[in-house]
């Protein structure tokens, strides 16, 4: 079966999705790849719409039934079923176990320049500093516009102009020793995912990578992180992913892991799981850029990084910092990023680092 369904309203430009093959087990293919990353979401009966000022596509009966097909370019880059609940408000929570998952606040807002907004339960709301952010939110940034959110663990994000992030889900429990030191916890409970749709951004990973499991999904790829500074990026026009770690200048190799972004199957169908390992990308190493291809392929690409661009993406990192500090001063409680040492506890020094101070060089760490 390969059908396609052609956009609905005539004063529209063409465009169509169709099952590939041989579906529809996987995906559901729409054309337009800059509708797909970049369009307006809405439900109409059981109907999907698909939207921008250009273009206007329906899927009939997307939301009949329990399980929903992700979306997907005609390349293979993946937008997560989640993703389009979220964006519709047409959220189902029987996987989750009922709602519990429902109004959880992880997070605040901490800085806004232009026009950011958030997306809950399906209604856009202007974002504002010191705004909460619940799981399952999109936040998204207009043209020239930035967002910085601090998370209940200390992940940090900063998001460029024209992004799309949905804060799936954040599960954190911090535990102190008599010391008053954080502890790892053993339980599972400690666990994140985030799906970059679109645009770009910079963040440090907070006190669940270090103490359980944190996931970031885009288009193309899944990164496994484990207390580190990663840059990220998404092509938003074909779904095109670059992922870079930045050089936090504390002596220490940081490394994330990446790996195919594949749909499931089973009963988590829509969700853009972890497929084959792809590649490691290290702070003392090149950028990695993953190319999506038909078949859920990809092409992967390492780009040498330039002096200037090592020192850019320092200024990112150190960015990035500067926000996670605004979001300490609106909750106090908020516990460090990383594995909790800032590396400028001593107010006489000029640089922040997430991971720890620098060594000597007799004392090198071990490479996360």
């Amino acid at each position: 079966m390969n059908q396609k369904f052609d956009v609905a309203g005539s004063d529209m430009a063409g465009a169509s999705f169709s099952f590939p093959k041989p579906a529809p087990a996987h995906a559901l293919i729409i054309s337009d790849a800059h509708l797909l990353f970049s369009g307006d979401y809405a439900r109409s009966g059981h109907d999907l719409i698909i939207s921008d000022s250009d273009h206007r596509i329906t899927i009939p009966n997307y939301f009949l039934g329990e399980k929903r097909l992700p979306l997907s370019s005609s390349d293979g880059a993946l937008l997560d079923a989640r993703v389009v609940e979220a964006l519709t408000g047409y959220q189902t929570f029987a996987q989750a176990g009922g709602n519990a998952a429902a109004g959880k606040v992880i997070g605040r807002v901490a800085t806004v320049t232009g026009s950011a907004s958030i997306v809950r339960n399906g209604v856009t709301i202007e974002a504002n500093n010191g705004d909460v952010v619940y799981q399952n939110d999109v936040v998204q940034t207009g043209s020239g516009s930035t967002i910085g959110l601090v998370l209940i663990d200390g992940s940090t994000f900063n998001l460029s102009a024209n992004a799309r992030f949905m804060l799936n889900e954040l599960g954190y429990e911090g535990q102190s020793s008599a010391s008053g030191t954080l502890v790892s916890l053993t339980s599972g409970t400690n666990h994140s995912m985030f799906t970059l749709i679109q645009g770009a951004a910079s963040f440090v990973a907070g006190q669940v990578a270090k103490t359980g499991d944190m996931q970031v999904a885009t288009p193309t790829a899944v990164i496994g992180i484990r207390g580190t500074a990663v840059l990220l990026s998404v092509d938003a026009v074909d779904g095109k992913v670059s992922v870079s770690v930045a050089d936090q200048q504390d002596g220490r190799v940081h490394s994330v892991q990446v790996f195919k972004c594949v749909p499931a199957t089973n009963l988590l169908q829509g969700v853009c799981t972890a497929g084959d390992p792809i590649g490691i990308v290290t702070s003392d190493g090149p950028s990695l850029t993953i190319t999506p291809t038909a078949n859920f392929e990809v092409i992967t690409q390492t780009v040498s990084k330039t002096p200037g661009q090592v020192a850019q993406e320092f200024n990112a990192f150190q960015q990035v910092l500067t926000t996670y500090d605004i979001g300490k001063q609106i909750a106090p409680d908020t516990p460090a990023p990383s594995d909790g040492k800032r590396g400028d506890v001593d107010t006489k020094s000029l640089q922040k680092f997430a991971g720890s101070p620098p060594p000597s060089p007799t004392a090198l760490q071990p490479p996360l």
